[in-house]
């Protein structure tokens, strides 16, 4: 009785020790990161489809976007516009436009919803990307001291909309490194086609009563980002 205690014992500590030396391996100091290597934004402009993404708060279902994707053009040497659609609950399209202002390190932009970068910024960082199917985009909204990210937010893209289980399961390992549980993204769903700005009769811009007519959380909302 008393051999089987002291096994027990060992075996616990033993676990114990995996788990911290696990814990221990993972640097989650997000200046560690390291974004897509020799990253080309030129094969990386187009359509995405957003397949799975995380925010800092809780997300009601029913505020939930559907058939929610990116473009991305070029707007000046070193701005990219990003042309955003989507679905809401009652299935009304939505057109937004934003702004990625390039860096020095490549893969590394900073999202902005004014043209002039003024207003609320957000990092975008391309963490990984084969161009042709899939990426993985992280962003931090709020460094703690220690150098950990507070406000996480991250997204996984398809050139489809769909993606394959293998291609999420490579993402879910890179999400680990992150210091992101995988468990914890939001699947979006597709189940039309795209919105198409020529649609006047199901569009809303922000050029019309958009912001008039809805409460500015949720017209952030629309980027995933607050």
């Amino acid at each position: 009785m008393e051999v089987m205690y002291v096994l027990s014992s060992v075996v616990f500590l033993v676990l114990i020790q995996l788990v911290v030396s696990k814990n221990e391996t993972i640097n989650c100091q997000v200046n560690t990161f390291q974004t897509k290597q020799n990253f080309d934004l030129k094969q990386y402009l187009g359509t995405w489809y957003e397949m799975k993404w995380l925010v800092p708060f809780d997300v009601p279902v029913a505020d939930r976007y559907l058939d929610y994707r990116h473009n991305y053009t070029m707007n000046t040497d070193n701005q990219v516009l990003v042309s955003i659609t989507a679905r809401n609950s009652s299935k009304h399209c939505l057109y937004f436009n934003a702004y990625l202002n390039l860096t020095a390190t490549p893969g590394k932009m900073v999202l902005s919803l004014q043209p002039d970068g003024g207003g609320d910024t957000y990092t975008y960082w391309v963490i990984d990307t084969d161009y042709v199917n899939y990426a993985l985009t992280y962003a931090c909204g709020e460094m703690l001291p220690n150098g950990t990210c507070g406000k996480v937010r991250s997204w996984i893209w398809s050139r489809k909309t769909s993606i394959s289980q293998t291609l999420l399961n490579s993402t879910e390992v890179l999400l680990n490194g992150l210091c992101v549980d995988a468990s914890s993204l939001i699947t979006t769903s597709h189940v039309e086609d795209a919105c198409s700005k020529q649609n006047d009769d199901a569009v809303i811009t922000t050029s019309s009563c958009w912001c008039l007519i809805i409460p500015i959380v949720v017209y952030l909302s629309i980027f995933h980002l607050i």
